[in-house]
């Protein structure tokens, strides 16, 4: 992902922008409900959407 930047919150909150392909993903979550987004969860969730934009 060449270009490929991110920006990380608290309880795997964050954004990924991939300016090559016009993409931004962003992860939110809510610390009432005790939930969060590990870094592996996020990092397969972009990589198949990246995959989706190269096909």
């Amino acid at each position: 992902m060449k270009g490929a930047y991110a920006a990380m919150g608290s309880m795997g909150q964050g954004i990924v922008i991939v300016p090559n392909i016009d993409l931004a993903v962003v992860f939110k979550t809510k610390a009432a409900y005790d939930r969060y987004n590990s870094g592996n969860t996020r990092l397969a969730i972009v990589d198949k959407t990246v995959a989706l934009y190269q096909n």
